[in-house]
């Protein structure tokens, strides 16, 4: 995006894809115009979340910068070689300076500058690969008022500017990229009261071709990858339009409706898919598209502005791979609402990064690939995603709650539920059905998950007795528990980790306990944050969880140590300084190197309501590693009565999390009158068992606002009895894998007249296409292809694989889709086989692509992961 400020932005944003530029050790180097100077800074780790995680190298310009002693209008920069260039334009000079990246401080500059008639403003920077920059810049006179744009050409030395558009009319926004035969193709938009998008080709001598007029548009991108051309505008309706050519003529034009609304931007990422990114149209969240071979799927969201906070229009998105990650770095800024038309800045303005991650494949990795976020897919035709819905247990719900006056009368639920030794063991949160209620933990085991029996622990008194299942006494009264078994952990006694709230102090605080046998707990807990005051305190409050704690493990796929335990829970103060509303809930982090050095996430709430899908609350979410990737079922809040289902979202990094399917439930509410027809809660915890997905939901028949009657102290014990609320504990399965599958497109109508006694034309997709990512072969000599697929039509439906080299895109010999044995039956693990074998050992290339073809019609068949095992 252009570096120059834009209407209704701040002055001193960080805007622009030249205001940061990501060097080889994966650093960020980072632009901060400000008011008095702009600095260049450094990220100091690789997971930059504010403006605090990076620290100044030097002043470039203002009163003791190194470069200039005025604040320039707009800079950019980028790396050019071994060299770091820094374009900056002031009035009517362009200003170049470049200093070696083996300098550690930057401290020899080679400088230059030339001089233009008008007023200048660096546009965009692009770089060869072999040392050249090439700058695309605007310049407006005022006598007479004249509008053009041009490109400076650096060569390592000089600059050679040349104009190549001018015009009386206003010229806005050139954008280029190289393609494959080494020129540059631009386009900009032309006209204030007829806004359009033009185009020319440029070349790397000075030559430019016609500029010719597309179509209406605003904020227009360009990029080429391979063959095809992308070029993407803001149109008038609200729409995003983005034209594909190739040969130097369009071949598609696609049309994106949806929250996608201002100031497209195109990326790349390493495997060669195009990204397509913009802001919402509330500014409060920013989101992308992948190109997938034919058109663009679905949004999904990378970066959201919590309260009343509003996304910058400008930001960057910077693609990169180094040791630590490899995806998109994304800087934006965000800025307050009643700011958000005067232009300030001040205190309200503030700097948020993102490490957006892209996968990469191997047939070494295990792990099975799901069809989530669909990361691993490059190309996909005639298919769609269908999220899965939960299957109830016909036990439900289930018999934990106790009989009237009982310490868990009330409520059962949040519970955590692990196989274990034959049997399956229960932590969940009970809650007397009396005015006085207090919560605790109780424990109860199965020996087929339905059937429970709480044994008599005798560790706290209740009513006179201990002959009860509760594990804590009643200065330890537990709102919510996490338990987690760490197989990590040296010392047996601290197999079982608990983190749990109280009242203990008078106020909420929150503990951390062990044990050898989850039974038996460390008692005084270690205290975490509260009242008093615990090391893990954050500055915004004395507790930073709203309410209840959703998750906590040991996280497995952590590459940072940070990063390696993480607990979510809620957090009331990821809007600060200024919420829109204190009490509505989110879906934020706390991590650290272990449980007792937990920090909340700068950049919280990892996922916020407040994006345009139609939410009020997230009130609590089950974040979980499971086959690579961190899955999120999280409670969708909607409506005046809040009403609550449970939806799918899936993350890379446990940090950057897509809703699936956003408004279609993973588990819906029951039918009307029933036990988990008004609100449903999220488990503690998920698990496989018998080629099952196992989830323990909580339930009941009425809301927040709908399900109690509110209860006074001066109430007569007649009314307190007339509590109805009750939450009960229920079971639901899916399929191993089975969160969301692909299929053949359902049937659309072709358009033509509406015509009586005439049916309709129907296109009825029987064959779609489904190419992955490339993936690493070595040491498929020793793997083979296995595939989890279900709902076929006998003697019709099919699905069969083939494997290309990626590097060539030929199809491998021996390994076409005519030789592949069709796979036509349900199975939870079938292995590929290509003329009766298995084996891959044929196949000699370094990457190959695996291409998946489904034959069918009306879901069948369904596909849900696929992965490589050992022969």
């Amino acid at each position: 995006m252009p570096t120059f400020s834009v209407i209704s932005e701040p002055q001193n944003a960080l805007v622009g894809a030249n205001a940061a530029v990501i060097r080889e050790d994966g650093k960020l180097l980072l632009l901060r115009p400000s008011a008095k100077d702009c600095q260049l800074l450094v990220s100091k780790e690789d997971y930059p979340a504010t403006i605090e995680d990076f620290e100044p190298l030097l002043t470039l310009f203002g009163e003791s910068g190194i470069l200039e002693k005025i604040t320039a209008k707009g800079a950019g920069i980028v790396i050019a070689g071994n060299r770091l260039l820094v374009v900056w334009s002031a009035e009517n000079r362009l200003n170049f300076a470049a200093a070696s990246l083996c300098e550690n401080d930057y401290a020899e500059w080679e400088k230059d500058s030339c001089q233009f008639e008008g007023e200048i403003t660096v546009e965009q920077i692009l770089t060869d690969g072999q040392g050249r920059a090439y700058i695309l810049y605007h310049e407006k006179t005022k006598n007479p008022v004249r509008f053009s744009f041009g490109m400076a050409v650096w060569d390592g030395s000089s600059i050679n500017p040349r104009t190549f558009v001018e015009s009386d009319d206003a010229l806005y926004s050139p954008r280029g990229t190289f393609n494959k035969n080494g020129n540059i193709e631009v386009v900009w938009m032309a006209s204030e009261l007829d806004p359009h998008v033009m185009y020319t080709l440029l070349d790397t001598n000075g030559e430019c071709s016609s500029a010719v007029r597309l179509h209406e548009g605003v904020n227009p991108d360009i990029f080429c990858e391979k063959d095809r051309t992308f070029i993407v505008c803001e149109q008038l309706d609200g729409n995003l339009r983005v034209d594909i050519r190739e040969g130097g003529h369009i071949t598609d034009i696609l049309v994106l409706n949806g929250r996608m609304r201002y100031r497209p931007a195109l990326e790349v990422d390493e495997h060669g898919v195009v990204w397509l990114f913009a802001v919402d149209a509330d500014q409060r969240g920013l989101f992308y598209r992948r190109f997938l071979g034919k058109e663009f799927s679905f949004e999904a969201q990378c970066g959201g502005a919590p309260g009343q906070w509003w996304m910058s229009l400008g930001y960057s998105v910077l693609a990169y791979s180094h040791y630590s990650v490899s995806g998109f770095a994304i800087l934006r800024g965000e800025y307050l609402s009643e700011d958000r038309l005067m232009g300030s800045v001040g205190e309200n303005y503030r700097y948020q990064f993102e490490n957006l991650p892209v996968p990469s494949h191997s047939v070494r990795d295990p792990r099975h690939v799901l069809f989530l976020d669909l990361l691993e897919i490059a190309e996909m035709e005639n298919l769609e995603q269908v999220v899965t819905t939960a299957v109830r247990s016909e036990a439900n719900p289930l018999k934990l709650n106790g009989p009237p006056g009982s310490h868990d009368a009330a409520w059962s639920g949040y519970a955590t539920v692990l196989p274990e030794k034959g049997k399956f063991r229960c932590w969940y949160t009970g809650s007397s059905d009396e005015f006085e209620r207090k919560w605790n933990t109780c424990y109860a085991e199965s020996e087929n998950g339905i059937d429970w029996i709480k044994p008599e622990l005798g560790l706290v008194e209740y009513k006179g007795s201990k002959k009860n299942n509760l594990l804590f006494p009643p200065e330890y009264c537990t709102g919510s528990a996490l338990i987690f078994r760490d197989e990590s952990d040296p010392d047996p006694s601290r197999r079982f980790k608990l983190i749990f709230d109280t009242q203990h102090h008078g106020g909420p605080e929150f503990n951390l306990s062990h044990s050898a046998d989850g039974i038996h707990w460390q008692l005084p807990p270690q205290r975490l944050w509260g009242r008093p005051p615990g090391p893990n305190q954050v500055k915004h409050g004395f507790n930073p969880w709203v309410e209840a704690l959703l998750s906590l493990f040991r996280d497995p796929l952590a590459r940072h140590p940070g990063y390696r335990w993480k607990l979510y829970g809620q957090d009331r103060w990821a809007a600060y300084p200024h919420g829109a509303n204190p009490k509505t809930r989110n879906l934020s982090l706390a991590h650290g190197p272990s449980p007792t050095e937990l920090m909340g996430y700068k950049g919280n709430p990892v996922m916020d309501p407040r994006t345009g899908c139609n939410e009020d609350q997230i009130h609590g979410g089950l974040v979980q590693p499971y086959e690579g990737v961190y899955l999120c079922l999280y409670q969708h809040w909607e409506g005046k009565e809040w009403e609550v289902d449970l939806r799918l979202a899936v993350s890379r990094d446990g940090i950057h999390f897509s809703r699936i399917q956003p408004n279609v439930p993973l588990l819906p509410r029951g039918p009307r009158g029933s036990w988990d027809s008004g609100m449903l809660c999220t488990p503690n915890s998920l698990f496989a068992h018998e080629r099952k997905i196992w989830l323990y939901y909580r339930g009941s028949i009425g809301t927040l606002t709908t399900g109690r009657i509110a209860l006074n102290a001066t109430d007569s014990p007649a009314a307190r009895k007339k509590e109805t609320w009750r939450m009960l504990t229920g079971l639901a399965h899916l399929r191993q894998d089975g969160f969301a599958f692909l299929t053949l497109k359902k049937p659309q109508m072709h358009s033509q007249p509406l015509q009586y006694f005439k049916v309709p034309k129907f296109r009825m997709p029987m064959r779609g296409i489904l190419k992955t990512i490339p993936i690493s072969a070595d040491g498929i000599e020793n793997k083979a292809l296995h595939l989890n697929v279900e709902n076929f039509a006998p003697g019709y439906a099919y699905v069969k694989a083939q494997f290309r080299d990626a590097d060539t895109g030929e199809t491998i010999k021996g390994f076409y889709l005519a030789d592949c044995d069709a796979v036509d039956a349900a199975s939870h693990d079938w292995t590929v086989s290509w003329n009766g074998a298995s084996d891959l050992s044929a196949i000699t290339s370094k990457n190959i692509q695996l291409e998946f073809e489904l034959f069918g019609a009306l879901d069948s068949p369904q596909i849900y992961s696929f992965w490589f095992d050992d022969i």
